[in-house]
Order: C-alpha cells, then sequence, then structure tokens
C-alpha cells in the first residue's frame, strides 16, 4: 500500500511559505522516513551519499551509532546526517548527528526550524 505524500516526508516544504522566501534560502530540510526505500538498500545509499546509513531500531542499544530510529536528514539535494525524535511529556524532543559538521549559517537552522515545527503540527503536538 502507497502511503499518502503528507505522511512519506516530514518538513517536506511544499507550499506559499517556501514560496515567499528569497532564493537563496529555498533549501530545506526534509525528514524521510528511515523506512523509504532510498534508505533500505544500503548499498545504494552509501554509493549516493558516501556513508553508511542503518536502521538501529532492532540493534541492541549498546551498540547503536545514530540511535534507536534514526532518520535521514536531508538537506537540499545532501542526505547530511540523521535525526531521532521522540515525544517526552507532550514536547518534541530531537537530536540530531551529522556526517561532516554541521552546516553552517540561518539558512540550515531555519528550514530545520520549519522542518520539527511541521512534524510537531503533524503529531499534533
Amino acid at each position: 500500500m502507497l502511503m499518502p505524500r503528507s505522511t512519506a516526508f516530514y518538513g517536506s516544504g511544499r507550499g506559499a511559505r517556501t514560496r515567499d522566501r528569497p532564493a537563496h534560502s529555498r533549501r530545506q530540510v526534509a525528514l524521510p522516513r528511515a523506512l523509504r526505500p532510498c534508505s533500505l538498500d544500503r548499498r545504494r545509499f552509501q554509493l549516493f551519499w558516501g556513508w553508511e546509513y542503518k536502521l538501529e531500531a532492532y540493534v541492541p542499544a549498546h551498540k547503536r551509532r545514530m540511535g534507536h530510529y534514526a532518520m535521514p536528514m536531508l538537506w537540499g539535494e545532501q542526505i547530511v546526517g540523521w535525526a531521532n525524535l521522540k515525544v517526552v511529556d507532550g514536547r518534541l524532543q530531537h537530536e540530531l548527528g551529522f556526517v561532516a559538521p554541521r552546516p553552517r549559517g540561518s539558512a540550515f537552522q531555519l528550514a530545520l526550524d520549519e522542518a520539527l515545527q511541521q512534524m510537531q503540527e503533524f503529531l499534533e503536538l
């Protein structure tokens, strides 16, 4: 069964808010579900993005590198790291990991904040 587009990518950045921003700030942060085909084929993922991604939900906690349910973190056209999200006491918490230094500048932070806000809305928090 195919999932509706709204549940396939969290923080997809579609809509008027994207078009209203200046062209240089339109790069989006997206948090694709960890079970997307692009992340399940680990060999292809490594060929495309140059690092190994692995869903670690069934890996013992002491052996995890990225976290229980790390979602790939897309910035523009590159997967720059991963995000672990959880709800604690009705609030969304996040832990981020990066394969290289964290992207600098306010554009990344604004796009990340927007993606996290969209996730909160999706989860109705």
